[in-house]
C-alpha cells in the first residue's frame, strides 16, 4: 500500500478541500491514516460565530469524504508541552483534525483590527513577538509554533507531510497559505522520521489549465459544498441555496501539486515510468499520485522529454493505429519529439497530443498519443528543476 500515515498542514478550513483534493479524498478512501492541522481559525476578523461554523463545516466534509456518520470525539492532545484541540471521527478514528485557532492574517498578511493585526506573516518576520489563539489558549512565539508543528509530526509518525506552497516559485497566493506552509517547512526540517513531502499550489493555480476529470470535479464539489453550507461568506443563512463565489469553480476543476521536475497532468496526477517492460527496451508509463521520485522526474532537452530513470518519452509503434501508447524508450527518432504548449497540450510527432485514455483499467488507464482537443485529459504542466 505504500506510505499510510499522512499529515496535512493548511491555513484555513477549506484550503485542503480546494487545493489538496482529489488526493485528500483518495487517501481517506484508500484506508490511510489522515490528520489535518488547521493553523488559523479562519476567522477573517469576524469573530467566534464565523470560525466555529467553519470548523463544523470541515468536520462534515471529512465525514462525507469518509462515507461515515458526522460524529466526532473531542479530546486534548498534549504536544511540545501544549494542549491542542483534536477531533477524531467517532467510527473511523484514523481520520482526525487539529485546530490551532491562530488569528487569520488577511490576504496580504496585515492581519485584522479585531485580532490586533496579528498574523503568521508578521510572526515569521519578527514584527510581532507572539500569536494569540482565538480560543484563549497560550500564545506562540515563532520558535514555539515551529516546535509544536514538529511535535505533531513526531506524535503521528507521519510518513507523508503535505503543505501549501512555501517555495515562492509562484506569485499571487494568500499570505496565510504561504506562511502556514513556511512554518510547516521549518518544522519538517527538524522532523527525523523518514518521510516524503508534497507542496500544493493555492490561488495561483487558476492560471493553469483545468486538469481534473469530470468525475473528480463532481466529487470535489460535493465535498466542498458539504463544508460551504456552514460558511456564512459562501452560503448566507436562510438563502435556501448555496452558491459559491465565482472563483471557486476554478479551484474545483484543478489540482496542482508542485514538485520540481514533475510532469503533472490529467486528474492532478504525475506521469511516472512504471516497473513494467513492454519490449524493445521500453518501459510503460502511467499516471500516479505525485511524489518526488526519479520515475516521476522529467526534463526537456531540446525536443526530447528525458526521464529521471534514463531514456525519453516516446510514442509506441502501433502500426499506424491511433491512439498509440506512450512509453519510455531510447532517445532517438521522431517518436520522441515533444513540445509543451501554453494551453497545456504536450504535443508530439504528427501533432498528436499526450492523452489520458479510457483504455486500460479504471484504476490504471492508458496514456496515449491521439488527436488534440480542449479537454482535461490533455492538460499538462512540466515543472522545471
Amino acid at each position: 500500500m505504500g506510505d499510510t500515515i499522512e499529515l496535512k498542514i493548511v491555513a484555513h478550513q477549506d484550503d485542503d478541500l480546494l487545493f489538496m483534493n482529489p488526493d485528500l479524498a483518495e487517501s481517506i478512501g484508500a484506508g490511510r491514516t489522515v490528520r489535518t492541522v488547521f493553523v488559523t481559525a479562519g476567522d477573517a476578523g469576524r469573530g467566534a460565530a464565523h470560525w466555529t461554523r467553519r470548523e463544523e463545516g470541515i468536520l462534515e466534509a471529512y465525514a462525507t469524504m469518509a462515507s461515515a456518520e458526522n460524529s466526532w470525539d473531542a479530546s486534548t492532545l498534549l504536544v511540545a508541552g501544549r494542549p491542542v484541540t483534536l477531533r477524531s471521527l467517532s467510527k473511523l478514528p484514523r481520520i482526525s483534525v487539529v485546530f490551532l485557532r491562530l488569528p487569520d492574517g488577511n490576504g496580504h498578511g496585515s492581519g485584522f483590527p479585531a485580532t490586533g493585526k496579528e498574523s503568521l506573516a508578521r510572526l515569521w518576520t519578527g514584527k510581532i513577538p507572539a500569536l494569540h489563539p482565538l480560543d484563549g489558549s497560550a500564545s506562540y512565539s515563532k520558535s514555539e509554533l515551529v516546535g509544536l508543528l514538529t511535535g505533531l509530526m513526531d506524535g503521528l509518525k507521519a510518513q507523508t507531510i503535505d503543505t501549501q506552497d512555501w517555495t515562492g516559485h509562484f506569485k499571487g497566493d494568500h499570505s496565510d497559505h504561504i506562511h502556514s506552509a513556511t512554518f510547516a517547512h521549518a518544522a519538517e526540517q527538524d522532523y527525523r522520521v523518514a518521510h516524503k513531502t508534497r507542496v500544493y499550489r493555492g490561488y495561483n493555480l487558476m492560471r493553469e489549465p483545468a486538469n481534473l476529470l469530470s468525475g473528480q470535479q463532481a466529487a470535489k464539489e460535493h465535498f466542498f459544498l458539504s463544508y460551504a453550507k456552514h460558511d456564512g461568506q459562501l452560503c448566507p443563512r436562510g438563502s435556501g441555496a448555496c452558491k459559491a463565489r465565482s472563483d471557486y469553480p476554478r479551484f474545483i476543476s484543478r489540482q496542482y501539486p508542485f514538485i520540481p521536475g514533475n510532469l503533472i497532468g490529467p486528474g492532478g496526477k504525475c506521469l511516472q515510468a512504471v516497473n513494467e517492460k513492454i519490449g524493445h527496451g521500453r518501459v510503460r508509463v502511467a499516471m500516479r499520485t505525485c511524489r518526488d521520485l526519479p520515475e516521476q522526474n522529467w526534463s526537456m532537452n531540446g525536443k526530447a522529454l528525458q526521464s529521471g530513470i534514463g531514456g525519453c518519452l516516446v510514442i509506441e509503434d502501433a502500426g499506424g493505429a491511433s491512439p498509440a501508447p506512450l512509453a519510455v524508450g531510447p532517445c532517438t527518432g521522431d517518436d520522441r519529439t515533444w513540445s509543451m504548449r501554453a494551453d497545456g497540450h504536450l504535443k508530439g510527432d504528427e501533432d498528436l497530443c499526450a492523452t489520458l485514455s479510457a483504455g486500460g483499467t479504471e484504476r490504471d488507464p492508458e496514456v496515449v498519443a491521439t488527436q488534440c482537443g480542449d479537454v482535461p485529459e490533455q492538460k499538462w504542466r512540466l515543472y522545471d528543476r
